[in-house]
């Protein structure tokens, strides 16, 4: 014979259930609400409570085949509960500790950033001025070439350029006359 609604699921008892049914590893069972819809055909809902409650109701047969021991996972009837969230008191610190540190973290890779910040300002200010220096070296080294043009053309008119080997004062043309050099003549007291 099943069980009726109100009775203990499992048959331990010949009384009728009276509120909350407790076993050691499951969460406690709510009874299922006392009418259902009584529109004649079950809604949706309803199979879906029916058969979140078989599968409680398995979860339990299957705790006390067992001598009481912890179900592997504890069976969920799916009823609307406001119930918050059980969490270990070492599991929270744990969290908040896991919390502290990623804060911690995300605190460090902000300061490095801003650092970063700094950095590529100061090397990009730098950079600006490498360049304002560069372009006053190449300004510069252009003057120098105009300047040292303008020498070379006083000095030698543009149709006749000069030879590296012909001194000044030396005919043009020809190499230098050293005879009369005491440092170059052979035959020199």
């Amino acid at each position: 014979m099943p069980p009726v609604l109100g009775e203990c699921p499992v048959g331990l008892s010949h009384t009728p259930w009276r509120g909350p049914l407790q076993f050691p590893g499951c969460p406690p069972l709510l009874p299922p609400p006392p009418v259902l819809s009584g529109s004649g055909e079950p809604q949706e809902e309803e199979w879906e409570l029916i058969a979140r409650l078989a599968t409680a109701c398995s979860g339990v047969l299957e705790a006390i085949a067992r001598g009481g021991h912890q179900l592997r996972e504890p069976p969920s009837i799916g009823v609307q509960q406001s119930l918050s969230p059980v969490v270990p008191e070492d599991e929270s610190r744990s969290l908040s500790e896991k919390v502290a540190q990623l804060e911690a973290a995300l605190k460090r890779l902000q300061e490095g950033l801003q650092e970063g910040h700094e950095v590529q300002q100061r090397l990009q200010a730098e950079l600006r001025g490498l360049r304002r220096s560069t372009r006053r070296l190449q300004q510069g080294q252009e003057d120098a070439n105009a300047r040292l043009s303008r020498v070379t053309r006083l000095l030698h008119p543009p149709g006749d350029p000069p030879s590296p080997l012909t001194p000044p004062n030396s005919p043009r043309g020809g190499p230098p006359d050293l005879s009369g050099d005491p440092l170059t003549s052979p035959n020199t007291p």
